[in-house]
């Protein structure tokens, strides 16, 4: 769900405009993983980029302003992970970073 929403709010950032909408995964040093989904729309002005993910903030007519904070959300309480905006040159970058975790073992008897 969470790629969906970054997904499709980059092609709403793309609409009537044209453009490319990336994703990207590798692995990292760590032995986790990083997904990216990229476009190269109007990015996000500055004084914005603060409040995205914040419950209710919307730039978008009639939008509830709950895509970005619960994406967030999920990644972090349920995959132990981030989700930020990342530092892009054109458009808007968002990065997913989760870690691998192991269960504890359990003795076995």
């Amino acid at each position: 769900w969470v790629l969906e929403v970054l997904v499709k709010n980059a092609i709403d950032a793309l609409s009537g405009r044209g453009g490319r909408v990336s994703l990207s995964a590798e692995t990292t040093p760590e032995g986790g993983a990083r997904l990216r989904v990229a476009d190269d729309g109007p990015g996000i002005p500055r004084e914005l980029r603060e409040r995205i993910f914040d419950p209710g903030y919307t730039t978008k007519t009639g939008g509830w302003g709950i895509g970005l904070s619960l994406a967030k959300r999920i990644v972090e309480d349920s995959h132990r992970g981030t989700l930020a905006l990342a530092p892009a040159d054109r458009g808007a970058t968002f990065e997913i970073i989760l870690r691998w975790w192991r269960r504890p073992r359990m003795n076995r008897c």
